[in-house]
């Protein structure tokens, strides 16, 4: 089988205490995360998710050359 990368997409996600923001920007999920240290939050974590989108070739009736 082939696999062809079409597309990656990274999302940002702030935690706070457990509850989560989703970001499209990394400076937007940086701003968050700096407001909720300032507000003096103290389980703030940010995290990188990356996606990528990939198409496999399953089955093919031409032999390649």
């Amino acid at each position: 089988m082939n696999e062809f990368p079409i597309e990656t997409t990274k999302t940002y996600v702030v935690w706070v205490g457990g509850i989560d923001d989703h970001y499209d920007f990394f400076r937007s999920a940086v701003n968050a995360f700096d407001n909720w240290k300032r507000k003096g939050y103290d389980d703030v974590a940010l995290e990188e998710w990356t996606t990528t989108l990939t198409r496999t070739l399953v089955k093919r009736t031409k032999t390649e050359v």
